[in-house]
C-alpha cells in the first residue's frame, strides 16, 4: 500500500477491518469433492460387486479390489496425499487397462448404444465397462482436484504418486495371482507379447 500522508494512513487502516479470507466456500468446496471421491468409489464398489454377483468366479477378487476403494475414500477423508495417489494410480491403471489393450470400456458403450437405438443388448454384463470407465474418470477428476486443494504440494510428492502406481500393481498382480491365476497367462499375453 503506498502511502501518501501517514496520518491518513493510520486513520484509514484503524477504521477497516482486516482481511479474512471467506474459508467457508473453500471449505463447502472440499466437501463436496470429498463426497464425490465417496460416491465415486462406492460406485466402483457396487459395480465390481454387483458384476460379481453375475460372475462367481470372479467375485473374490472383486472383493479383494474393492478394499482398494476403501482405502482410497478412507485416506482421502484425512486428507492424505497416498490416499490421492493411490486412487488416481488404481483409476488410471484400470481405465488404461480396459480402454488400450481389453476393451472392455469400449463394449460397454457399444452394449449402451444397441440398448438406446434397437432396445437390445447381445452382452449385458459388458455394460459395466462403461459404467466402471465414466465412473473411474469421475473419480480421477475428483481426485485430482482434491491433491491441488493441497496446501502443501512438493516435488517430492511425485514419488508418492511413483510408489502408488507401483503398490497398486504389485497388490494388483498378487490378488489376481492368488484369486484367478488363469487370468495372470493373458495379463502377460499382452503386455509381454513376443
Amino acid at each position: 500500500m503506498r502511502r501518501l500522508n501517514p496520518n491518513l494512513a493510520i486513520v484509514e487502516s484503524s477504521c477497516r477491518k482486516p482481511f479474512v479470507p471467506n474459508t467457508n466456500l473453500a471449505k463447502s468446496t472440499d466437501s463436496k469433492v470429498l463426497g464425490g471421491i465417496y460416491v465415486f468409489c462406492a460406485g466402483f464398489i457396487g459395480v465390481l460387486l454387483t458384476s460379481g454377483y453375475f460372475e462367481r468366479e470372479v467375485l473374490r477378487l472383486h472383493l479383494f479390489q474393492s478394499l482398494i476403494y476403501v482405502a482410497v475414500a478412507w485416506l482421502s477423508r484425512r486428507r492424505s496425499k497416498w490416499g490421492y495417489a493411490i486412487g488416481i494410480a488404481m483409476a488410471t491403471e484400470w481405465n488404461a487397462y480396459n480402454l488400450f489393450v481389453s476393451n472392455f470400456i469400449r463394449a460397454g458403450f457399444h452394449q449402451l448404444q444397441l440398448l438406446i437405438y434397437e432396445g437390445r443388448m447381445t452382452h449385458p454384463l459388458l455394460l459395466f465397462g462403461a459404467v466402471a470407465g465414466v465412473d473411474h474418470f469421475a473419480l480421477l477428476a475428483c481426485l485430482i482436484w482434491a491433491y491441488t486443494r493441497l496446501p502443501n504440494k512438493r516435488f517430492s510428492d511425485s514419488f508418492i504418486f511413483l510408489g502408488s502406481a507401483i503398490l497398486v500393481s504389485a497388490y494388483f498382480f498378487g490378488i489376481i495371482a492368488l484369486l484367478w491365476p488363469h487370468f495372470l497367462a493373458r495379463l502377460m499375453a499382452h503386455f509381454f507379447k513376443a
